[in-house]
């Protein structure tokens, strides 16, 4: 992002009503790490989230691909709202609820097929239960590795998505097992635009940097501030940073000029 991207943004936010300032978390506010659970939001960019939510003026909230309960604990910050799970779960003044209502549905057969999955283990990969959504991560699977991971997997989860159930999203270096409905993140972003009463002199501004926040970039086409941390050729996203510490350094900027 160019030094005249920065200042049309900021006078964006300086004339705007309301400003709606929504991040995602992996590759965001926290670096991508080898495991999923070693991932945390440093202090100084908390410092930083907390004294932007406590502003009038912003309302704030964080839009993962993690289960609700595990995003809520790594931010940390009481004030704001949360959405784990890519919108499916939302926590927001002190409330948590699902934004399908039948979701509950799936967790058994998850369960089971997480049973199933453990033995891609031995090949390096990673097993994530998020409850409704099981996530397999293989960064850490080897080059000789991959070809067999990638057959056992294929093995295991062919039988369950020919019945309909269960359908398969992409990230990086992750494959995620979903119940089969329609859901985004572009919905958590709706619902809390909604929630919150945005008006035509309000906006919204989301940053992230993964396949699954291309699905908010496309729904702010229309109007908003869409950033991706990361240059990507086929992006929906209007402006582009480098790396978290461009993330950081605009958060800043917030801090200091609204």
């Amino acid at each position: 992002m160019t030094a005249a991207q920065f200042s049309a943004i900021i006078r964006k936010i300086k004339t705007a009503r309301k400003v709606f300032l929504f991040l995602d978390f992996d590759g965001t506010l926290s670096p991508i790490v080898s495991s999923p659970y070693q991932a945390k939001i440093s202090p100084k960019i908390k410092s930083i989230l907390k004294n932007i939510s406590s502003r009038p003026k912003f309302i704030v909230a964080v839009i993962s691909g993690r289960m609700l309960d595990d995003i809520r604990k790594r931010v940390g910050i009481k004030n704001i709202s949360y959405a784990g799970n890519h919108g499916l779960s939302i926590f927001i003044k002190e409330k948590k609820r699902y934004l399908k209502p039948n979701i509950k549905q799936y967790t058994i057969l998850l369960k089971k097929l997480k049973i199933k999955l453990f033995s891609l283990k031995r090949q390096g990969a990673v097993i994530e239960d998020k409850n409704v959504i099981l996530a397999v991560h293989y960064r850490n699977v080897g080059k000789n590795e991959l070809r067999l991971f990638r057959k056992k997997f294929k093995e295991i989860i062919t039988p369950y998505l020919l019945e309909g159930r269960l359908r398969l999203a992409r990230g990086k270096k992750v494959v995620e097992i979903r119940p089969n409905i329609d859901f985004n993140k572009a919905e958590a972003v709706n619902f809390f635009e909604n929630k919150f009463h945005k008006t035509k002199n309000d906006i919204t501004i989301y940053i992230g940097d993964d396949v699954t926040d291309e699905d908010v970039f496309r729904y702010l086409r229309r109007g908003g501030i869409s950033i991706r941390v990361g240059k990507k050729k086929r992006s929906f996203a209007k402006y582009f940073l480098r790396n978290q510490s461009q993330v950081k350094a605009l958060l800043e900027i917030l801090v200091k000029e609204i």
